[in-house]
């Protein structure tokens, strides 16, 4: 397909100079690249023939590995990803970005491959067409029209008969026959009377994949054309695709038999009795004996033994296959313990296997026959590299499995480690009791875009880090099943007994204490127990919303006191019976902007008030009582400099506090909040000086 794909854009628009490649099978592939030194997929090897590019003179370069940047056309693979991947005409069929993040409707539908043509070629017309590109060379324009801005300015090079061949065929190395030149390719024979002077001769055999029976064109190694040749025997297969069909199912045949031989070890305790059956000697006719003594509890011998097997295969479909086994066993009664090893060997034209299993076994059983203990364990190791036709595939494996079964419960732990192609690395361990499964999975591999990703995915009730002393207390526990955890049940999640967080974004939290230093929020804070009716009226708990202001609370509204200010002055007049002392511009301290007094009567202050008696008054019945304090709305202070001593504001209690910051007789206006005192007496004299105190509040 990309070889089409190539050859279509070189009869539209002629061959270019040079092209950038990514590194993926599909781009690096022999047939098209062949013959480059400097990629980076498939092995390199001197006499590798000569791709499409190198013939056709294009000089190629390749992406690096990993590395986005380097490649400009991911930008227009993520549009695609965004826009044609999402469109609705291809609902229920989208995949996701990736295997972690696939869509609930996943595998919902398949897309009719028209379909998918045609919605895909309109994507591509929008995505070349949409102006406001940025690049250096588009700068503001569309992609269609910075092409064929510089398409008009370029010499075109358009591809001869000859050279348009080349993307149309396949391609395979070969050697023609050592003694009439004929060429054996997939089961076919090709001949002309020009190849009987080329005999044993290395080529390089171009054909039509869909029709093998039309004919090959041969080249030499260098690439020169060296003629045409018919197929004489069609007896082989019609196109590539069947004989790479047959390859693979010849394959799975070979894995199926892989599966049968396994599925039969380890030897059981009946074959091997079975086994030993037939190896017994015939009894002798028995004697009559003369002396007849009794026998009492005497049991069978014990049984012991060691059966080596080799085996070695050659044939003429140059197949060599070579192997080796061991097993040795014991049983008394019918308490058996076997190893069973195997060693295996296998090569021919196009894969070569290597093998190491070795399975353990053990059991012990009742008087009754009834087997109440077994284990088992088994270890493989697999290596195995496969040439189809040109693609190359190589994997190791490693593979344990440990088993035990007591009576009716039964665990295993498999341990599994692969390597593929040298893209891929695999590591699983999964853990199995009575069903119930658990493990890690650890996998990286190289993705379409050269770019290594690697995952790891636990699979578990329960997942802690606990401290190197095995402390019962762990810090951090993930559960993935709802939990009771000091008397409450909590989904699934993490928790943590203490997190220190520097940085962070938590979507939703539970918290039972917590100390903050500086908090942030945008959205609402409100209790759990919050609830509203239908018009929005609370009903339980408190809300707090800080994006509109708006705070409300079930019940009662809650207060709390906040002192503003607070201070109290002595007078040497003490207060006659039934009388009345007043205070009328009693100084709080307290500044308020000229600007801002029309605030003042927002806000709610309540002024408070009491009077004791002064060092040295005489009380002839009371030494304390309340007082009436009012707070004056919006008053005006000048300080006692400007205002005289006519404004009788010359007394301690009408005067700035000592303590304030930047007094009033400062040059300029001012405004104070003022309050009014009033004391009244009944029944009560106080002779000497007073002290009254006073407290400014605002409630909340």
């Amino acid at each position: 397909m990309v070889m089409a794909a190539f050859g279509e854009m070189i009869e539209k628009f002629g061959k270019p100079g040079r092209c950038l490649f990514d590194n993926g099978h599909e781009f690096a592939n022999k047939w098209l690249t062949g013959g480059s030194k400097t990629r980076f997929r498939f092995k390199i090897r001197d006499d590798d023939p000569l791709g499409v590019l190198p013939l056709l003179g294009i000089k190629q370069h390749w992406a690096t590995p990993a590395h986005g940047q380097a490649k400009p056309i991911e930008r227009a693979f993520g549009d695609f990803a965004r826009n044609i991947a999402k469109d609705p005409r291809f609902h229920g069929a989208y995949v996701g970005n990736s295997p972690m993040a696939k869509p609930e409707n996943f595998g919902e539908r398949a897309i009719p491959a028209a379909t998918f043509l045609k919605v895909l070629a309109e994507g591509i017309i929008k995505h070349n067409a949409r102006e406001g590109r940025l690049s250096k060379t588009a700068q503001g324009r569309s992609f269609d029209e910075t092409f064929a801005e510089s398409f008009a300015t370029v010499p075109i090079r358009p591809a001869t008969e000859e050279q348009r061949r080349l993307w149309l065929m396949g391609q395979q190395v070969a050697k023609l026959n050592k003694d009439n030149g004929q060429l054996r390719l997939y089961n076919n024979y090709y001949h002309s009377d020009w190849m009987s002077q080329h005999p044993s001769k290395k080529i390089v055999a171009r054909f039509d994949p869909e029709n093998l029976h039309s004919g090959v064109y041969i080249y030499d190694a260098d690439g020169a054309f060296m003629g045409f040749a018919e197929c004489r025997q069609a007896v082989g297969f019609f196109d590539v695709t069947g004989a790479k069909e047959l390859a693979r199912r010849k394959s799975r045949i070979k894995r199926a038999e892989k599966a049968l031989v396994e599925a039969h070890r380890p030897i059981s305790i009946e074959q091997i009795g079975c086994d030993m059956d037939a190896l017994a000697p015939e009894s002798p006719e028995a004697l009559e004996a003369k002396v007849v003594s009794p026998m009492f509890g005497q049991k069978p011998a014990p049984i012991i033994f060691d059966t080596p097997s080799y085996s070695r295969v050659e044939d003429d479909d140059r197949v060599a296959m070579a192997s080796i086994g061991q097993a040795l066993g014991a049983a008394i009664d019918d308490n058996v313990a076997l190893i069973v090893a195997e060693r295996l060997v296998r090569t021919t034209e196009t894969s070569a296997l290597a093998q190491d299993v070795v399975d353990l076994a053990a059991s012990l059983t009742t008087a009754e026959s009834d087997i109440v203990a077994q284990v088992t364990a088994t270890n493989q190791l697999i290596v195995r590299v496969t040439d189809n036709e040109g693609v190359f595939a190589g994997i190791s494996q490693s593979i344990t499995t440990l088993t035990s079964s007591i009576g009716d419960n039964t665990a295993s732990i498999t341990d599994q480690s692969t390597t593929t192609d040298g893209i891929m690395a695999e590591q699983t361990i999964a853990l199995d009791v009575n069903g119930h499964i658990s493990g890690l999975i650890l996998r990286a591999e190289i993705g379409s875009g050269g770019a290594v990703i690697s995952t790891a995915a636990f699979v578990a009730d329960k997942f802690a880090i606990v401290g190197p002393g095995g402390a019962p207390e762990t810090p951090f526990v993930v559960y993935t099943t709802p939990q009771t955890i000091g008397g409450k049940t909590v989904p699934p999640g993490v928790y943590m007994t203490t997190a220190f967080i520097h940085d962070g974004f938590i979507n939703s939290a539970m918290i039972g204490n917590a100390e903050i230093g500086n908090a942030q929020i945008a959205g609402i804070l409100q209790s759990a127990d919050y609830a509203q009716d239908g018009d929005g009226v609370p009903t339980n708990g408190i809300k707090i919303n800080f994006s509109n202001g708006v705070m409300k609370l079930a019940g009662p509204v809650f207060s709390r006191e906040l002192v503003i200010a607070s201070g109290s002055f002595t007078v040497a007049a003490g207060i006659g019976n039934g009388a009345t002392v007043r205070f009328p511009f009693v100084n709080t301290g307290v500044r308020i902007g000229q600007d801002d007094v029309w605030q003042l009567p927002k806000r709610v202050f309540v002024a408070t008030a009491r009077v004791v008696p002064g060092v040295g008054s005489n009380v002839n019945n009371a030494s304390l009582w309340a007082a009436k304090a009012e707070v004056l709305n919006g008053a005006a202070w000048f300080g006692a400099a400007n205002w005289g001593s006519s404004k009788g504001l010359l007394n301690a209690w009408s005067e700035d506090p000592a303590t304030l910051v930047n007094p009033a007789w400062r040059s300029g206006n001012d405004q104070r909040i003022l309050l009014t005192i009033e004391a009244e007496t009944s029944s009560l004299t106080i002779s000497g000086p007073i002290t009254v105190h006073w407290k400014l509040n605002e409630v909340t």
